[in-house]
């Protein structure tokens, strides 16, 4: 049986801990980008409370026309609902002066209001 030199016995030696070392770093880099990625998911998801706060909305179709209208002002609050054409058919509106329900025709006539 041959033994091999001491140079070459330390060199093994220091390669299996090197690579013992390397196995550790690369475990401790992959827990740490998971851990900063699931800390990173925790913090987005709490910033979103499930509340839109906004003045206005109003929802467009592809062409920029609009469609719905939600929104407030010194009258009162309002919803305005619009054909194709962009004219408003339906409106829920409450102001100071009370509710008030408005169903318009394609020319924009009031044909149906309550009250």
């Amino acid at each position: 049986m041959t033994t091999q030199p001491p140079d070459i016995e330390a060199l093994l030696h220091r390669l299996e801990r090197l690579e013992l070392q390397n196995k550790r770093f690369t475990i401790l880099g992959l827990t740490s980008l998971v851990l900063l990625s699931v800390a990173l998911l925790l913090t987005q998801a709490s910033c979103f409370t499930g509340v839109i706060e906004a003045q206005i909305i109003r929802l467009t179709d592809d062409h920029g026309m609009p469609l719905i209208y939600l929104g407030s002002d010194s009258d009162g609050t309002g919803l305005s609902i619009t054909d194709s054409s962009g004219k408003a058919r339906a409106i829920l509106a409450v102001s100071g002066r009370g509710p008030r329900l408005e169903f318009r025709d394609s020319v924009g006539s009031t044909s149906y209001q309550i009250p």
